[in-house]
């Protein structure tokens, strides 16, 4: 038998339903998704879980989510994903990308380097990111629109990946940045990118899951915080970047669909943020906050 590497779950259902949908599957699963079905007028609902579901929850939780969305119950759709060695698929695919003034390209790159762009030398290593996602492309470009005026104080990035985005601003900015990631192999990945690049004196990787506690917590608070993850837990954590954030500072948050935005976009204004700028790359989002003077 072909090893695993995961499951699938996927039902296509109304559009207006889509969400109530995505919430149901969400504690069945480690991730979540939806977007528009390429073949019909549903919406794909997607979810991945790193064992089999347990057949009686999933069909109560789609039961329970058609209740409310008052439809049939849609056709469930249960697949086991193949075990690929994603990083040496990202690797051997991965070709030097521009997003605004940054140029990034992989370590074995021996092509030309565009005049006036800051470039940076990154392999994904066991970690996400090479920067040609979506969400990382639109975090590039809003770092770029930020380059001529940056906002003052400390900074972090939040779920650094293979560290992309830190070493960005550490490299334009010359600042000190803080990255940090639950994932330790994204910890050593980041670590390795930095020094590559001879930035280690400038970025500083932890492993920390959140706010609360640790060099995340001690360094607070924060200019600019970036993260990059997605809908749910930057949802889940708009209250812990409200603490976090120094008056007048920035956010930059990325990792969501076009169809997630508003649930974010809401979360963020009762912290009392406004939308500064909106990126779109490949269908995921990309927000530049900018948090109301005054503490609570």
């Amino acid at each position: 038998m072909n090893a695993v590497s995961g499951w699938t779950i996927i039902v296509e259902v109304p559009k207006h339903t889509a969400e109530i949908f995505d919430r149901a599957l969400a504690p069945l699963s480690a991730a979540t998704s939806s977007f528009e079905s390429p073949d019909s007028d549903l919406w794909r609902v997607e979810a991945f879980a790193i064992s089999p579901p347990d057949e009686t929850a999933l069909v109560g939780a789609i039961a329970l989510a058609s209740e409310l969305s008052n439809i049939p119950e849609p056709d469930i759709r249960v697949a086991p994903l193949p075990a690929i060695d994603w990083v040496a698929e990202n690797q051997k695919s991965f070709q030097p990308i521009s997003a605004g003034r940054f140029f990034i390209h992989p370590t074995h790159y021996d092509g030309i380097v565009p005049a006036g762009s800051t470039s940076l030398a990154v392999d994904a290593g066991p970690a996400f990111g090479t920067g040609s996602h979506g969400s990382t492309l639109g975090c590039l470009l809003a770092l770029d629109g930020l380059s001529r005026n940056p906002p003052s104080g400390r900074i972090l990035d939040l779920g650094c990946g293979t560290g992309i985005l830190a070493l960005a601003i550490a490299k334009r900015w010359r600042r000190k940045v803080l990255a940090a990631d639950i994932d330790p192999d994204a910890v050593a990945t980041c670590r390795i990118n930095a020094r590559l690049n001879k930035l280690s004196p400038l970025v500083r990787v932890v492993e920390s899951n959140g706010f609360r506690r640790g060099r995340v917590a001690h360094e607070a608070p924060y200019g600019l915080i970036i993260a990059n993850i997605l809908a749910r837990p930057l949802i889940e954590m708009a209250a812990d970047i409200r603490r976090k954030i120094q008056p007048g500072g920035m956010v930059i948050l990325s990792g969501f669909t076009e169809n997630q935005e508003n649930d974010v976009r809401v979360a963020y204004r009762r912290q009392d943020y406004h939308l500064v700028r909106k990126e779109v790359s490949d269908g995921w989002s990309t927000f530049v906050l900018a948090r109301f003077g005054g503490k609570r």
